[in-house]
């Protein structure tokens, strides 16, 4: 059964989590990783603490009367209402929802509003704050023994073209409701490969089939855990959450909890097989990672932009993963062919039939050379990227799938496999910061990363720098080295729990923070002192001695406000810093002490995301990924103590 929702200390201020960001993925190699894992969960700390629960069933929901926007009101909402009852009726389970009353608010936790008890739904209004390109947002609001009391979903009303039927080009509602649903009641995303014909419900992609709609037995089980109707029991660890944890640059897995006397514990099970061996599933290898290559089933070392692989080691990415897998050098380069005359006759081998070109038909992205199958029910073809009609095959148009991407697909059933004559092309223009692409030729910044542009900047640089929308964010913690990316809505002063939420790209000791250079005498405003990070300085309250022992902290003989005199509170009321007296547990989600309002940051390591090298081939998939997680605490009247910067 999950664990133990007993808490310690005195009542906290909960905690909230912004989750599933859907978002189109491009660029990605035709590997995969092995399936069949069955469902994953998370945890209040991240990589430790308990596992995100409900007290009790039912879960009660309420609906704004406006629902995607140029659909159905009532039929919109209808399907919502299904969406629900997908989770619902294992026989195992006591999940149960209960509609109470009509939503009347847009201003959810998952848009920055406040927690008011209530689980809503809606779509939000011409404002949102997360990008064209994500569909949905799920912020679970909770308390360190992991009890969700709170969680609101927003979908994106601005510039997405929602259908109740999944027609091609669209987003079917009901798909991505049951999904965030899932993580409403606690569930996280499986982290498996995917392929047209089988992505599960909790899959980091969704194919755009209705298949997604239902949840998969395996994803079932964990409502079993999640809610059991009795005592929850286990045959083998595959009965058993994997749990993920969030770090870097994405998603990862942190372990499978081990099935021990007939129940999930707390302890996490890690396999015995090592890289290269041969697997059937990730919980086999001591890397948590099992890939599909082709050449059989083999456990692998992770690898991405800031974990590269050892030497005679590429990183290859992994399909509908943020995150490669790294593979022997030449792994995939074709044999010499030994001359007649020095090898054996012997019974000559049929060669593998290649990849169908673009028109052919196909079952997944795997049968086209060109890694995309794309077509309507029953009717898929090979087809592949496109700017415009003139890269496409006569009697075939560039024509838009949404999210700034288009695909070559064709006019009629007629000329689908003859291709144009190759002809002098003009100059492409380059792509601007933000718009898709699958290599750094195309940008204009000659930075292509996590399928869109970018460039290289310094969190010191001007912000003109970066496009509009987006900001300076840092690679490592090492220096203010970074790249443009969209920046977040959260301003200075305000909690956060990762870079990318915050306004100005930087957030530092849960709090996002204006930057400033330590060599200018006045970089700060008011009473705020620049405090040295590393190449780049923060501004906070106090104000630092000339040569500060750790960069955060004044000696004790020298002048200046130290941070511990620092207010500790604004006018609103709202504490400058979190309390850092956090009570940090082992791996697993056992009891551990509850956290003062304070999430805290965390050192990760595993499977983080990213790549570290430039996709040959594309996938057509939609991405689930879990956006950055935001963390919002309210500092209790027993907390007095503060020593860290503001």
């Amino acid at each position: 059964m999950p664990p133990s929702k007993t808490k310690t200390g005195p009542e906290r201020a909960p905690r909230v989590y912004a989750l599933a960001a859907l978002m189109l993925l491009t660029g990605a190699l035709s590997l995969t990783a092995t399936q069949a894992l069955g469902y994953s969960i998370q945890l209040s700390e991240n990589t430790s603490g308990s596992a995100l629960h409900w007290k009790a069933a039912p879960i009660s929901f309420s609906l704004h009367p406006n629902c995607a926007p140029g659909l159905p009101q009532a039929a919109c909402l209808q399907t919502l209402r299904d969406s629900f009852k997908a989770w619902t009726g294992a026989a195992c389970s006591s999940l149960s929802f209960l509609e109470t009353g009509q939503g009347a608010s847009t201003n959810l936790t998952a848009l920055g509003g406040p927690v008011n008890g209530l689980n809503e739904l809606t779509w939000s209004g011409g404002q949102w704050p997360y990008g064209q390109t994500v569909l949905g947002v799920t912020s679970p609001v909770f308390y360190g023994s992991g009890e969700i009391i709170e969680a609101d979903i927003a979908f994106n009303g601005a510039n997405i073209n929602w259908s109740l039927n999944g027609g091609f080009g669209s987003t079917d509602v009901m798909s991505v409701a049951v999904h965030e649903i899932g993580h409403m009641f606690g569930l996280g995303h499986v982290l498996e490969g995917n392929t047209l014909a089988n992505v599960p419900t909790m899959a980091p992609a969704i194919s755009g089939s209705l298949a997604q709609r239902t949840p998969e037995s395996n994803e079932l089980l964990g409502t079993c855990f999640l809610a059991p109707s009795g005592n929850f029991g286990c045959a083998s660890n595959s009965d058993c959450p994997m749990v993920v944890a969030s770090g870097g640059q994405g998603e990862y897995y942190l372990g499978q909890s081990s099935c021990d006397g007939g129940t999930c514990s707390g302890s996490l099970a890690f396999g015995s097989s090592n890289d290269g061996q041969a697997c059937e599933d990730h919980s086999q290898c001591t890397s948590s990672l099992c890939v599909n290559d082709g050449f059989g089933a083999f456990c692998r070392q992770p690898c991405w932009d800031d974990y590269p692989c050892p030497a005679g080691f590429d990183c290859h990415g992994l399909q509908g993963l943020p995150f490669g897998a790294c593979l022997p050098n030449g792994y995939f380069d074709e044999p010499e062919e030994e001359s007649p005359e020095e090898s054996p006759e012997e019974e000559q081998v049929p060669q593998q039939q290649e990849a169908p070109e673009i028109g052919q038909p196909c079952q997944g992205n795997e049968d086209c050379a060109t890694g995309i199958c794309a077509g309507q029910a029953g009717e898929f073809l090979c087809t592949k990227p496109c700017l415009e009609d003139a890269e496409c095959p006569l009697g075939w148009s560039c024509s838009p799938i949404g999210a700034g991407v288009a695909l070559c697909l064709p006019d009629s059933e007629e000329n689908l496999v003859e291709e144009i004559e190759p002809e002098e092309s003009e100059p492409v223009t380059a792509l601007a910061d933000g718009e898709p692409c699958s290599s750094d030729s195309q940008c204009e910044g000659e930075r292509c990363q996590f399928n869109f542009c970018t460039r290289d900047c310094h969190l010191l640089d001007d912000p003109s720098v970066c496009a509009t929308g987006m900001g300076c964010r840092r690679t490592s913690e090492q220096s203010g080295d970074g790249l443009c990316l969209p920046h977040g809505s959260t301003h200075a002063g305000d909690p956060c729990a990762d870079d990318s939420d915050c306004v100005t790209s930087l957030c530092y000791d849960a709090v996002c923070r204006g930057l400033c250079d330590p060599s200018d005498s006045s970089p700060c405003p008011f009473d705020q002192g620049c405090w040295p990070v590393t190449d780049f300085g923060i501004c906070a309250a106090g104000t630092p001695a000339p040569e500060p022992d750790d960069g955060r902290s004044n000696p004790d003989d020298s002048p200046g406000q130290t941070p511990e005199e620092a207010p500790e509170e604004d006018p609103n009321g709202q504490p400058f810093w979190p309390d850092p007296n956090v009570q940090k547990g082992d791996q697993g989600w056992g009891d551990t002490p509850e956290a003062p309002g304070y999430a805290g940051e965390e050192e990760v390591s595993g499977c983080a995301g990213g790549r570290d090298q430039e996709p040959n081939e594309t996938a057509l998939l939609i991405l689930l990924a879990l956006i950055a997680l935001t963390t919002r605490t309210e500092s209790s009247k027993e907390d007095s103590h503060h020593d860290r910067i503001a």
